[in-house]
Formats: C-alpha cells, structure tokens, sequence
C-alpha cells in the first residue's frame, strides 16, 4: 500500500488569521459590556472553525491490491474493477483534462478540491496541490484528476497495483 497526501494551502490559515485578527480588534474598539464583547469573539471563532473544518482537510489517497481510496472532502473508494483508465498526464497546462471551470470546490493558487468541469467539458472530481501533471482515473460514472506533489510516483503505485 502507497500513500499520497494532498495538503490544502497554509494561506487558508493565514488568512483565517488576519481575519480573527481584524474581528478582534473590530469588536475590541466597539461600545458594550465585555460579556458582549466575549460572546462576538466566541461566534467569529465558531464560524471560523466550521469554515476551517470544510475547507482546511488534507486528502489522503491510498493505492492497494483492490484499488484506489480517496479520504477526504468528496473522497471515493474505487475498486479496480471500476477504474475503466487511468492515464499519466506529463503536461496538464495543455492537454484536454485541464479543469477549468469551478462547479461546487474550492481552488486557491494551484490548489484544486472539489468538482471542475475540464477543458473537453467532462465533469471531473479534483484533487490537486500542483497544476503541473496528474493522474487521470477514469470510471463509468466520473474522471478523478489526482494531481499531488510525486504525482510519477502515484502513477507508478498505480502502474504496480492495477491488474489489466
């Protein structure tokens, strides 16, 4: 068994960050008893946890003797039986699996998480911490474009496990 982590972008954090920062110092300077104030600075918190909660998850994948296991937000289990192809893609940036449009995900910088429709138009499920290459698995139902940063090494795991 391999394993491959796509880690969401420590500017999530920072940004999380700046805005705690700037709720603080906003309810800070306002007029009201520090109860008041205690219980804005409890639900800026709150809020932020939950949106860090959904958008801050690493995405693990796992190749094996029986297939591909994607944890995560949106994550999958797929059997060998039901991976129908699964193509290495040296040059994302040109070719037709490149995702473009943003359906329901989330994408910062090169980070991609989520649903995208590619280039040639086909819906896609998205992993990606790099926009460079990626491994494109395709099933009856969908395409996963896994795009972590050893992508040669996901396809070789892959290449190693995958009976023809």
């Amino acid at each position: 068994m391999e394993e491959f982590v796509i880690s969401p972008p420590a500017t999530i954090l920072w940004a999380a960050g700046a805005v705690l920062v700037v709720a603080v110092v906003g309810i800070a300077f306002t007029k009201g008893s520090f109860v008041r104030k205690g219980i804005r600075i409890a639900i800026v918190l709150l809020v932020l946890a939950v949106l860090l909660a959904f958008v801050y998850r690493p995405v693990t994948i796992r190749v094996d003797a029986d297939g591909l296991s994607i944890s995560g937000a949106g994550g999958a289990e797929l059997p060998w039986s039901q991976v129908t192809s699964a193509v290495y893609v040296r040059d994302l940036r040109s070719s037709s699996f490149r995702p473009t449009v943003r359906t329901r995900g989330f994408a910062l910088g090169e980070y991609r998480a989520g649903r995208f429709l590619l280039s040639n138009g086909e819906p896609a499920q998205v992993f990606m911490e790099q926009s460079r290459q990626a491994v494109v698995v395709r099933t009856a139902e969908i395409v996963y474009l896994l795009g972590p940063h050893d992508v040669a090494g996901l396809a070789r795991a892959i290449d190693t496990y995958r009976v023809y």
